[in-house]
């Protein structure tokens, strides 16, 4: 009983080592698309907008409720 106990325990072990040194190959294999492509101008413009877009949404988002909590309670500081 306990021999095969202990043939069981030896398998997981070997099972966790070889799904550890699978991820670790995978780790440390090279990309495929490691080379970087240039981004033509009208991606680039594409981005820009897209990233001045969310830049704004998040002022809105953070300025907005501080407008909102200043009209409706009024200015404190003064």
């Amino acid at each position: 009983m306990e021999i095969v106990k202990r043939q069981a325990q030896r398998q997981i072990l070997l099972d966790k080592s070889k799904y550890l040194a699978a991820i670790k190959h995978l780790i440390n294999q090279p990309k495929a698309n490691s080379q970087e492509q240039p981004i033509d101008l009208e991606t680039m413009d594409k981005i820009r907008r897209a990233r001045l877009i969310v830049r704004v949404l998040m002022i809105i988002g953070i300025a907005l409720p501080i407008l909102l909590f200043f009209l409706v309670y009024g200015w404190p500081f003064s």
